[in-house]
């Protein structure tokens, strides 16, 4: 099931680079992508544009996101990048909470000390959220492309450290 990390009031969320800074500081893997940041964020919003609802908080949410997509990220960070099991990943949208989605129950227990670790040294909280794919407004389609988008992420990666060891 997702987790959140919430700051205690709007203003006290991290910029992203702020943010990137402090957990390079706890953790030995971190690594960015500010191209998947921005494409996610770009994908919100036509998501949001496409629903039929007119709800005057998600025309101020879109604009919100229009405002800051060039400073969006993706971030993936552990103690090692050997073993994705240890690993998280989440996008990080600047005055926004951090969503970790998980790839089974099993990951999620594996990673609870690194998600505690994370939220100590960003001073956010743990929100467990315990909404089911079946209820209204869950976001499912998110959730379920999350193991997409981290596969993507792992083989650009892949694919820029092939690239860089061929040049020489």
């Amino acid at each position: 099931m997702p987790d959140r990390l919430v700051a205690n009031n709007p203003d006290a969320y991290l910029p992203p680079l702020a943010l990137v800074t402090r957990l390079k500081s706890e953790f030995a893997y971190v690594e960015t992508d500010g191209e998947e940041g921005r494409r996610h964020v770009l994908e919100t919003i036509e998501r949001l544009n496409g629903e039929r609802s007119s709800r005057q908080v998600d025309r101020d949410r879109i604009r919100w996101l229009d405002r800051v997509k060039n400073r969006a990220i993706f971030v993936c960070f552990g103690d090692t990048a050997s073993s994705d099991s240890m690993l998280l990943s989440t996008y990080v949208i600047p005055g926004e909470p951090l969503a970790f989605d998980y790839a089974s129950v099993a990951h999620e227990r594996v990673v609870q000390p690194v998600l505690a670790r994370c939220a100590a040294v960003l001073g956010y909280e743990i929100v467990k959220d315990r909404r089911t794919f079946s209820q209204p407004g869950y976001g499912g389609q998110e959730r379920r492309s999350s193991g997409r988008e981290r596969r993507r992420f792992i083989q650009r990666r892949s694919g820029q450290e092939r690239r860089r060891s061929s040049r020489f």
